[in-house]
């Protein structure tokens, strides 16, 4: 795994091999290796593959996701000490690469290092950064302003991300090295200090918190789907080649079998304190297939609404199975002009489903009106007729993990909205006293979440997986069976005026069969 790293058998071999001014060389570098370490503490380092690929990476921000000891804060100092030095002190990255890009480069590089409070702070600068500089490179450090200086003039200075935001604000910086996770804020105030100076922002962290929710869908993500400005790497505990066996073993041993597991031990970036849904994953998400006449006669096909006035109006369409159980998200839309639009597309992208139901979530309950009249009631006159959601989500969301962890809920690729709403879907940040560390159960509603919702509303109706139906399901359930493959004898009196609709329409979407 590590080329680097030879047994003495293989050292002999080599050293065999070596001619007598090589073997004199050698000589000289081991005698005086302690010597030479002192003049420059980071001569003879050498990167794990892992460190190596964050390290190399010139993306504007990086991210490097390591497990409790692996060594991702000693990647992340010596990055920064490149910076102050203005260039790479064990050689292995061009100098180029640490010049000031500023216009003005007479004047000296400005850094910050951040981590959650000033003292951790600065103890991360006494035992992780200061010993990685050479000493004829240092000048001095500042106790006022908490500024380490060098003698060619850059700075690095320390910040806390529990102080007011407007210590991050105003000045340019040409590089930000954040320790841990920061709340969102702080890292938009970096990226928007370092863009003035062409500079970058780097990230070392074990991704264990509800905060570092952000980070996976502003980072991660956008490195994933091949945005060159953003470049996420994971270090597993295993890639520290310094932790002697025992270390490795109870590290392992404490955390092995845990919910963070995943996290201390390999990097992982689950969020699992944040995500309502930590288990949803690209497994859930698949192709578009034929919808045949096969799939109408076996699956139930039914439409969500989430109706708003002043927000999009979202529709979702699922088709499910209850007595095998099994939900797939189809199709979505989403409008947020007049609501008549809006019904009139969903009744063309529904053509050619024979939809059974329709669950319509509005804020009608509220007094809130459109053009006088309800949001339902506009819908109502354009053939959509439906029962109100159920309001207690709880349940849902527990069903739904069940499905997801089952193998039992796929999504259509075609839904970027409900994928992304199900997949940044978190619980808020809801705590009642400081000494909390885990939110309450109650999630976000930041604009995000219409989609989720009507997943959710979906998962009200359907069976838990590995425990008894109500017998309001099992009903359900039955009164279906008999009525498949004739959606609109089965509905009910509100329902037949859409059936009727639908049944007298043509056309579709392009991956329904006709």
């Amino acid at each position: 795994m590590y080329s680097h790293i030879l047994m003495p058998e293989q050292i002999m071999e080599k050293v065999k091999k070596l001619t007598p001014d090589q073997l004199n060389s050698l000589w000289y570098k081991v005698k005086h290796v302690e010597e030479r370490i002192a003049v420059n503490p980071l001569e003879f380092y050498v990167p794990n593959e892992y460190q190596d690929k964050f390290e190399q990476s010139r993306a504007q921000v990086n991210l490097l996701s390591g497990g409790n000891m692996s060594g991702k804060t000693f990647s992340g100092s010596k990055r920064t000490v490149c910076h102050l030095l203005e260039y790479d002190p064990s050689g292995r990255t061009p100098k180029e690469w640490y010049q000031k890009f500023f216009k003005y480069k007479h004047i000296p590089k400005l850094m910050w290092f951040g981590a959650p409070s000033l003292a951790l702070a600065y103890l991360m600068w006494e035992f992780d950064i200061k010993p990685k500089i050479p000493p004829d490179e240092f000048l001095k450090f500042d106790n006022k302003s908490y500024t380490a200086i060098m003698k060619n003039g850059n700075m690095l200075q320390l910040k806390s991300y529990d102080s007011n935001i407007e210590v991050w604000q105003s000045l340019p910086v040409d590089a930000v090295h954040l320790d841990e996770q920061s709340p969102r804020r702080i890292f938009d105030e970096c990226l928007s200090r370092v863009n003035r100076k062409n500079g970058e922002v780097y990230i070392t962290m074990t991704p264990l918190y509800f905060n570092s929710a952000w980070m996976l869908q502003e980072i991660v993500d956008r490195a994933d789907a091949g945005d060159k400005n953003f470049a996420y790497f994971k270090m597993p505990l295993s890639a520290n080649i310094h932790l002697t066996k025992g270390q490795l073993d109870m590290q392992t041993q404490a955390y092995k079998g845990t919910r963070e597991e995943a996290a201390r031990l390999y990097g992982e970036f689950l969020v699992f304190q944040g995500a309502i849904h930590p288990d949803f994953s690209s497994r859930n998400i698949i192709e578009p297939f034929q919808i045949t006449e096969a799939h109408k006669y076996e699956y139930e096909f039914i439409r969500i609404f989430d109706l708003h006035t002043n927000s999009p109006n979202v529709c979702v369409w699922f088709m499910i199975k209850r007595d095998d159980p099994i939900v797939y998200v189809i199709q979505e839309y989403s409008y947020s002009g007049f609501i008549g639009d809006f019904a009139k597309t969903v009744l063309e992208m529904s053509r050619n489903l024979p939809i059974s139901r329709n669950i319509l979530d509005s804020s009608d309950s509220k007094s809130d009106k459109q053009l006088g009249t309800s949001l339902k009631t506009e819908m109502m006159k354009r053939g959509i007729v439906g029962t109100s959601g159920k309001r207690a989500h709880g349940p849902a969301v527990n069903i739904m993990n069940e499905y997801i962890l089952a193998g039992k809920f796929f999504i259509f690729n075609i839904c970027p909205d409900t994928i992304k709403s199900t997949k940044y879907h978190i619980w808020a940040e809801h705590r009642h006293n400081p000494a909390e560390k885990e939110p309450k159960e109650t999630w976000k509603h930041d604009g995000t979440d219409h989609w989720i919702r009507n997943v959710h509303f979906c998962f009200m109706e359907m069976p838990i997986i590995n425990g008894s139906r109500s017998e309001v399901e099992m009903e359900r359930a039955r009164k279906y069976s008999k009525h498949r493959g004739q959606p609109a004898n089965y509905l009910t009196n509100d329902h037949q005026d859409t059936a009727n609709y639908l049944t007298s329409s043509g056309g579709g979407a392009n991956y329904l069969e006709s």
